[in-house]
C-alpha cells in the first residue's frame, strides 16, 4: 500500500473491510477453531468489565467484542462501538445478541477524542 496516499489509503482500507464483512465472523472462527467466543468472554473479565461497566470498543467491526462485553455489563452497563467500515457496522448492527447501548458509529479519525475517564476498560 506504499503507493497510496494517506485519504487513498483509508478508502481502500476501508473498501477491503466493507467488503469482506459478511464474511469476517466465519472466516475469524474457522481461524480460532471455535475458541473465539470464549476466548473474548475471559480477556474482558480479565480487564475488568462486569455488571455496570461503561465499555468503547474501538474498531469494533462486527461487533464480536462487543456482544461479549454487552453480556458481561448488564442493563446498567454501557458498550459503544465505533468502527470507520460501514460494511462492519451493519453487520454489528444486524447482531441478534441484545440491543446496543449506543448504535456504531463511524470513527472518522484516530484523533477523536473522548475523556479516558468515561470509559472502564484500558
Amino acid at each position: 500500500m506504499g503507493f497510496y496516499t494517506e485519504p487513498e489509503r483509508q478508502t481502500v482500507v476501508n473498501r477491503l473491510f466493507d467488503d469482506t464483512a459478511r464474511h469476517y465472523d466465519r472466516v475469524t472462527g474457522w481461524m480460532s477453531f471455535g475458541t473465539g467466543a470464549r476466548y473474548r468472554r475471559d480477556v474482558l473479565r480479565r480487564s475488568g468489565v462486569g455488571a455496570g461497566s461503561r465499555v468503547l470498543d474501538v474498531a469494533c467491526g462486527t461487533g464480536q467484542v462487543a456482544a461479549a462485553a454487552l453480556r458481561l455489563v448488564g442493563p446498567d452497563g454501557v458498550v459503544v462501538g465505533v468502527d470507520p467500515s460501514r460494511g462492519m457496522r451493519r453487520v454489528a448492527e444486524a447482531r441478534a445478541f441484545g440491543p446496543w447501548r449506543a448504535p456504531p458509529s463511524n470513527c472518522p479519525s484516530p484523533t477523536a477524542r473522548s475523556t479516558p475517564s468515561s470509559w472502564d476498560t484500558p
